[in-house]
């Protein structure tokens, strides 16, 4: 009589080794790739809040840069024009005062300085400053956040260099990079715009 083998007989100990293993290399695999989704998805959205804090930084410095004007005893719109220090002065606060602005980079701080006029005549003191840091981690690699064009701008035209004869500026571009871990992602998030002075305004 002929011996009939178990066609169903169960795994044999190698065939469940490699089973387990291969079950092991899936969920390995299938964790990482959960895990480098949900890393993109939180570098994502650290990306999109960084932009959207930048432009709610530079929306109101364009709208007082927009409407510089004299100050209240007579000083000239634009106080200092530097690479990463910007002076003027313009109603800030819309009280019908005008305030002096510094807008200026301290180590890697973009920082905002405000000071109120007082007195008759009014004189603005500078030891009374309000400083205010705005946003921090910037990148300063590039060497300026603020850069300058006189009437002539076409749209292509080279600012102007340093130093800035205040008296020449009409339009101002504003730049800047923010990079809060130079080691990690996301990568560098840079946000500028450019503001026609209106009451410097001629040909622009």
């Amino acid at each position: 009589m002929k011996n009939i083998k178990n066609k169903n007989r169960g795994f044999s100990y190698i065939e469940l080794l490699v089973a387990v293993a291969i079950t092991a290399v899936v969920a390995v695999v299938a964790g990482q790739f959960q895990a480098n989704v949900l890393n993109y998805n939180r570098m994502f959205s650290q990306f999109l809040k960084a932009a959207d804090e930048l432009r709610g930084i530079m929306r109101p410095i364009a709208g007082e840069v927009r409407a510089a004007r004299t100050s209240e005893n007579g000083a000239y719109a634009i106080e200092t024009a530097g690479d990463n220090e910007f002076t003027f002065y313009t109603d800030y606060d819309a009280d019908g005062q005008t305030e002096r602005m510094r807008y200026f980079l301290d180590g890697t701080d973009f920082k905002r300085g405000i000071i109120e006029p007082s007195g008759v005549p009014a004189v603005y003191d500078s030891g009374a400053e309000s400083i205010t840091t705005i946003a921090s981690g910037i990148d300063t690699s590039v060497g300026y956040i603020f850069q300058y064009y006189d009437e002539n701008y076409d749209g292509s035209t080279d600012p102007l260099t340093q130093p800035v004869s205040v008296e020449d500026v009409r339009l101002v571009e504003i730049e800047v990079t923010i990079d809060t871990d130079p080691l990690k992602l996301p990568e560098p998030i840079t946000i500028s715009t450019q503001v026609s002075i209106r009451n410097l305004k001629t040909n622009l």
